[in-house]
């Protein structure tokens, strides 16, 4: 699945979904390239998303309730977007 940042500007992948932590909030491994604790291509581990509202267009927004180890450098509000075929 991609996350995609409701503002523009940042993707990432989510690489692993580890469990449920409420019915809410899910945690999560991300994988994303940009400068914060480590610069360039980096793993997050148990990011938490937490499901948010539907905006305008319909579309669920999540926010990154908790994020990770390392911290994700970025945080805010998501899209969670699948691709069909995209699977390993």
């Amino acid at each position: 699945d991609f996350m995609i940042w409701t503002g523009g500007g940042h993707i990432a992948i989510v690489d692993w979904v580890w469990s449920m932590v409420d019915d809410k909030t899910v945690k999560v491994d991300v994988c994303q390239s940009s400068s914060g604790e480590q610069i360039g291509p980096q793993c997050n581990e148990f990011v938490h998303l937490r499901e948010g509202s539907i905006d305008g267009s319909g579309r669920r927004q999540y926010y990154i309730s908790h994020r990770g180890s390392p911290r994700m450098p970025v945080d805010g509000h998501v899209y969670v977007m699948r691709r069909n075929g995209f699977f390993w």
